[in-house]
């Protein structure tokens, strides 16, 4: 959207009222959904990459029914070292979104910054599918006069007049941030292992399961973060997630890779001081060249483009540091980055292959020790099955100085070996290392662990990777061979305890995807209220309000908190239409709003619950929340013109006979627009529009003067100790 437009839909038309006692809802700015959908080509050079868009919110968010721009926190997906993830939705295009949050104590550490920008970059540069699409980076700073606004769900409705003296002081503004990117509803790799059946005794997938998910999958999805220079860093199970189709099986054995949070691109301008020109980066293609003088995050920002094509040898991969800091995961991480040498493809690679052996054979000689946060432990278990003993950053595996037999087999020992060892260790050392009194027998080792063709296949690979540079290119192709090669049906493959095989048709319990609504009221009463939904527009599922936790929100302090989650998303929806009167169309502001008209005037106000206090159903006195969701949805109408605009109840269509047709009976170039009569559907069917918007214009003016006329409530009684 246009600067002038932006201007133009943060203000409200001149003959629009002044707000009531309700303050502005939501958002200031407008999320573009065609940003995620650009076509990947040469248009996105000298782009700035990963820009926050500043925003306002409600609320604390990530905070449940809190909002950041345009997006309403649902709760929270999973929680990590550095971040945690949140379900939200989009208030305009209802797309679901996965947001992710720095934990407080991470906060302003500019790892998000630097994420915003890869993924964006990654989204816009990478096949189709290879990362989760970028839905944008919003920030916001929220001032809050009241203690109960700051820890609020999302209400525009000022209680801080309700609260005591003390109360009402002014707090430190608040920072949020979040990245939104696509929410993947499937499973990732971890889980889908954890699902099987069979993985009650055991960790270990089918071979052929193994092998797809690592040569068909993973390797692929390395190797177009790899062609844009960028090294992922985290390389491990859980972070490929499987994608969901919504209208058929094609895509359910697709996958996409996620967190960036440790990604880094290897690639500078040939020009830089640590370029490496014994490496230049192909021509034509894309790299990420973030300003080198920056010395944080977020003065990267605006720096970060994309070369142009067209310059020969623009740029080359960095040099490697003398010794970097360790990154990744312990149980994955390759010995290279152990050995605190810089972090390059080689490296992704050589976690893949951990990866796999993982998950063909169960678990990992040093799986315990990773367990149990003992990094060295996991080194040195790492240069034993390599055959390199501890040793400087210049050495390589395979080289003379440090070499030492390797031990590669006992990658493909399986989990129930390994976690056995590891206790018969521990017991060992515990009696002196005295063997007589060691009272835990070692089981039987899987057969994979004496099959001299697939360990020559593991040793193929990681002789390949030890002879790389940091700045060489692995031989994928080689790899995949490598990897393919352990699904062969030989007498070995039947010496293997079976296991179960992932069953790819079964969907998760929960999705994304929009169905046909189930018409109730959304104030959670048994009453049934009129509600409409317009035909073949997306619909918001009800699953994404329920079994959500808001034990922690903070309801006795603003009411609004009090009501069904769902209700405060549609209360938001308007509020957030009514912000942007030029970016969302007509009959969406006239369907959102009427949704939330129509269970505040036929529904029934559950008073006891809302209210607070002492408040019964038949008490016959003014309900202030009421009265104010009433106000708030008459100032809404009139922001909207009353919706007298025709684009709420017609759409445009051309004739059939019309625009391209030379053979038409009247010869006309071009034809004349025909207006047709939107769709609605009710819970009695298709009705008229004009009927039903006329019949909630009137219900709201009467409830309005009825719940006006009231004599207001008492104030709460106040008890004192003695």
């Amino acid at each position: 959207m246009s600067s002038n437009s932006a201007r133009a839909a943060a203000q409200p038309p001149a003959s629009t009222p002044a707000e009531p006692t309700l303050g502005a809802s939501s958002c200031g700015v407008e999320y573009d959904a065609s940003s995620s959908h650009k076509k990947r080509s040469d248009s996105h050079k000298n782009l700035a990459y990963g820009s926050p868009s500043l925003v306002t919110c409600s609320g604390s968010f990530p905070q449940v029914g809190s909002t950041l721009g345009p997006f309403f926190c649902l709760g929270q997906l999973g929680k990590g070292t550095f971040s945690s993830i949140h379900k939200s939705i989009h208030m305009s295009n209802l797309s679901v979104a996965a947001a992710k949050v720095e934990l407080e104590s991470f906060q302003q550490s500019g790892v998000l910054d630097q994420e915003a920008i890869l993924l964006d970059f990654l989204h816009k540069n990478t096949p189709k599918g290879t990362v989760p699409k970028y839905y944008g980076y919003y920030k916001a700073t929220a001032t809050s006069n009241a203690s109960a606004l700051s820890t609020a769900a999302p209400s525009s409705i000022d209680f801080s007049s309700k609260l005591p003296f003390h109360q009402k002081e002014q707090q430190p503004p608040q920072q949020f941030a979040a990245l939104f990117m696509e929410y993947l509803a499937g499973s990732d790799m971890h889980q889908l292992r954890d699902a099987l059946p069979s993985n009650l005794t055991t960790r270990r997938m089918t071979i052929e399961d193994a092998v797809y998910l690592c040569a068909s999958v993973f390797l692929p999805l390395l190797k177009n973060v790899h062609a844009v220079g960028v090294v992922h860093r985290d390389v491990k199970p859980s972070n490929v997630v499987r994608a969901i189709s919504k209208t058929s099986n094609q895509h359910d054995k697709e996958f996409s890779l996620v967190d960036f949070g440790l990604s880094k691109s290897i690639i500078v301008h040939r020009q830089s001081p640590l370029a490496d020109h014994s490496h230049p980066w192909p021509d034509g293609q894309a790299w990420l060249n973030p300003d080198e003088s920056a010395t944080t995050a977020t003065a990267n920002l605006s720096e970060a483009t994309l070369s142009s094509p067209s310059s020969p040898a623009a740029a080359c991969v960095r040099v490697p540091r003398d010794r970097a800091e360790f990154r990744g995961t312990s149980m994955y991480a390759s010995l290279r980055v152990h050995q605190l040498q810089d972090y390059s493809f080689r490296d992704d690679i050589w976690s893949l292959m951990y990866v796999f052996c993982d998950l063909v054979s169960g678990g990992l000689p040093w799986m315990s020790h990773a367990a149990h946060r003992d990094r060295l432990a996991c080194q040195q278990l790492k240069e034993l099955v390599h055959g390199l003993s501890n040793a400087s950053a210049t050495e390589l595996l395979g080289t003379a100085s440090g070499q030492q037999p390797d031990q590669t087999e006992l990658l493909l020992m399986g989990d129930e070996y390994h976690v056995a060892k590891f206790k018969r260790d521990q017991q060992l050392a515990k009696v002196g290392f005295n063997e007589e009194k060691v009272t835990i027998t070692l089981p039987e080792p899987l057969a994979l662990y004496k099959d001299s063709k697939r360990i020559g296949l593991l040793r193929e690979v990681f002789a390949h990777l030890a002879t790389l540079g940091f700045g060489d290119m692995p031989d994928y192709d080689l790899v995949e061979r490598c990897l393919r090669g352990f699904a062969d049906n030989d007498i070995i493959i039947h010496r293997l305890p079976e296991v179960s095989s992932i069953r790819w048709d079964d969907k998760p319990a929960e999705s994304p995807h929009f169905r046909r609504r189930n018409f109730r009221s959304l104030l959670g009463t048994d009453r049934t209220t009129p509600q409409w939904e317009l035909v073949d527009e997306p619909k918001v599922e009800h699953e994404l309000f329920k079994n959500i936790d808001e034990s922690e929100l903070d309801k006795k302090s603003n009411p609004m908190m009090r009501l069904p989650l769902e209700f405060r998303f549609r209360y938001e929806q308007v509020g957030y239409h009514a912000s942007h009167p030029l970016s969302v169309p007509p009959h969406v502001a006239l369907r959102d709003w009427i949704n939330v008209v129509l269970p505040l005037i036929y529904g029934e106000w559950n008073t006891p619950k809302y209210e607070g206090g002492n408040r019964t159903l038949t008490d016959g006195m003014r309900r202030d929340l009421y009265l104010e969701l009433l106000r708030k949805c008459d100032y809404w109408l009139k922001q909207f013109g009353s919706f007298r605009n025709p684009a709420c109840y017609f759409v445009t269509d051309v004739d059939k006979g019309g625009i391209g047709d030379q053979h038409s009976s009247n010869g006309a170039e071009n034809a004349t627009p025909v207006p047709k009569r939107r769709k609605v559907e009710t819970e009695r069917g298709k009705t008229s529009m004009f009927v039903n918007v006329s019949r909630a214009i009137r219900g709201l003016e009467i409830k309005l003067q009825e719940e006006a006329r009231k004599r207001p409530a008492p104030a709460v009684r106040m008890s004192f100790g003695r």
